[in-house]
């Protein structure tokens, strides 16, 4: 794998991160234009699940 950047959301009560990277938010990028290609705000709907779901993550990190 690539050195490409990374992006860290942090939780400092707990201190971890989850980590996106770089390659990551490309792929997030491209699927969010594709889906808005299928069909008008579908694009958006998926980002905004997708940090819906991002931040379950961190919330069951912290009952972990």
């Amino acid at each position: 794998m690539g050195r490409g950047r990374t992006k860290r959301i942090k939780n400092n009560a707990l201190k971890y991160e989850l980590i996106i990277r770089h390659e990551a938010e490309i792929e997030i990028i491209e699927a969010v234009v594709y889906y808005q290609k299928q069909q008008k705000g579908l694009g958006k709907r998926f980002l905004s699940h997708l940090k819906i779901h991002l931040k379950r993550i961190k919330l069951l990190q912290h009952y972990s």
